[in-house]
């Protein structure tokens, strides 16, 4: 067990690595790194403390992705087995394991199964951004739904102004067009959902779309309840779609990579309702979903670690910062050396 001294550095200088500039990590196999390596909060409400809130949901809205969502999943243990594999490699120069050059094509090859365009235009990461985007604004703020895609293209657009607007906007506003500002904040989430329960995610979210966009009575779909819209769009076992990862019969539960992900999952199964999980995976508020699926260790620049996980020898804490600070460095490694080679 690490002293307390000793975690406090380590966890100073995962935050440092992960805000400093150019850093290329990916938020799916760290359980919401990003979120928890933020600053305190803004003192005032200003567009960056809207923000940080509107960011608090979308980081939620990835881990429950990550708990209830095999497509997500399986790209995020994967993501996780290359990056972990480029660390462990790294102490011996890469000479003990896979080597380096694999390891990287390896990561190249899940990212462009992610970045893989449909013929609609579509392509996973789009999914998955598109989900976190819609759910995290719904989460955020559901009493105000016909006005959340304004404040997503401000926020993205206007002011944080980010360079690949594509990946976060284009299946927002595309759908506006077909159903309205409502219909597309309401309806796109649990689309999104549903087409992360498949191997072929692209597929069915175009399928489910043009359904969406030839339906006749679209305000009335809105007002369904996640059983009724299942139940319209045609899902078989309900029940099933209410369970965790590792609930389910899937080999995906049976991952070490998951256990940085139990009080997660624990908290969500000790729900026993099915319609109560419909609710928190597909309905319109947050309610207590952050408490569920928000971050359970704080990072803040100091070193100071905060965990909301009750646990009086701070195992969770520790096991957490060991994976992420792994991941982090792992995935850093396998950036530097694409950069070598484009450079060269």
């Amino acid at each position: 067990m690490s002293s307390q001294k000793d975690l406090r550095a380590r966890a100073r200088a995962l935050h440092s690595r992960i805000t400093s500039p150019g850093c290329e990590v990916s938020f799916l196999p760290t359980g919401g790194v990003f979120l928890t390596a933020r600053v305190e909060p803004a003192s005032q409400l200003d567009d960056e403390a809207v923000w940080r809130a509107y960011a608090q949901w979308h980081e939620a809205v990835h881990i429950a992705q990550l708990l209830t969502c095999p497509y997500l999943c399986l790209i995020a243990y994967r993501t996780a087995t290359i990056a972990l594999a480029a660390f462990d490699n790294s102490a011996d120069g890469y000479g003990a394991g896979t080597r380096l050059s694999e390891l990287k094509q390896d990561l190249e090859q899940v990212r462009s199964e992610l970045e893989m365009r449909h013929d609609s235009g579509a392509y996973p990461l789009q999914i998955v951004e598109t989900h976190a985007l819609t759910k995290g604004l719904l989460w955020a703020m559901p009493g105000d739904a016909a006005n959340l895609t304004s404040a997503a293209n401000y926020l993205y657009k206007g002011y944080k102004q980010l360079g690949d607007l594509d990946i976060y906007l284009r299946v927002l506003n595309e759908m506006v067009e077909h159903v309205g500002d409502e219909a597309a904040i309401k309806l796109l989430p649990r689309l999104c959902f549903l087409a992360l329960q498949t191997n072929e995610p692209v597929d069915l979210f175009a399928q489910l779309c043009k359904r969406v966009k030839s339906e006749r009575e679209v305000d009335k779909v809105c007002a369904f309840s996640p059983r009724e819209f299942c139940r319209w769009i045609g899902v078989k076992d309900i029940v099933l779609l209410s369970r965790s990862l590792r609930e389910r019969p899937s080999p995906l539960g049976n991952h070490p990579w998951l256990r940085i992900f139990e009080p997660y999952f624990e908290a969500f199964e000790s729900i026993s309702d099915v319609d109560d999980r419909l609710n928190l995976l597909m309905g319109l508020r947050g309610g207590d979903t952050y408490a569920i699926f928000g971050p359970k260790v704080t990072v803040y620049e100091n070193g100071e670690m905060i965990s909301s996980v009750s646990d009086i020898n701070h195992r969770f804490e520790e096991e957490w910062l060991q994976v992420t600070s792994d991941l982090v460095e792992g995935l850093k490694i396998l950036a530097s050396a694409r950069r070598d080679d484009e450079s060269g």
